[in-house]
């Protein structure tokens, strides 16, 4: 797993100075709706470099001490079968003290990362999408829902 230090893409594609579209979660088991994104992701990213981060735990069990998540798989388990949905690259890291202490916006900031970060798909979660959404599009990246596969409210 890399650390918020180390976090950096590979030149991994002819694609990336087209710029990336990433989404982000820790997407244990691919269910259904894991899969929609990511097909979603690789559809709007055909001339960018799309990007999986994950993270290796649960971001709740850092930041909610009473939180503890059963996992259906093993996080190499989990990159694996990440890597096989045909994105172009899979990030996994550490959700750890440090990175839950990074305010939102700092964390997007760190968007300079991410090789040339031009879009985000975030799930339709109505509790946070919209927050989410905001912080993307204050600091230049594009934004999208991806509501393809799930029921509207």
């Amino acid at each position: 797993m890399r650390s918020i230090e180390s976090l950096r893409i590979t030149e991994s594609s002819y694609k990336s100075n087209m710029g990336s579209a990433v989404t982000i979660g820790v997407f244990d088991g691919l269910h259904r709706g894991h899969i929609e994104l990511i097909r979603t992701l690789i559809d709007v990213s055909k001339d960018m470099l799309s990007l999986v981060l994950t993270f290796s735990k649960h971001p709740l069990s850092i930041l909610d001490s009473n939180f503890a998540p059963k996992y259906l798989c093993s996080v190499e388990d989990r990159l694996s079968m990440l890597k096989e949905t045909g994105v172009d690259e899979v990030i996994p890291l550490d959700f750890d003290e440090e990175i839950a202490s990074l305010s939102a916006e700092t964390f997007v900031k760190l968007k300079e990362n991410f090789k040339n970060l031009r879009l985000v798909l975030v799930p339709r979660h109505p509790e946070r999408s919209d927050s989410v959404l905001k912080i993307f599009e204050e600091n230049g990246i594009k934004s999208e829902v991806c509501s393809r596969f799930l029921p509207e409210d």
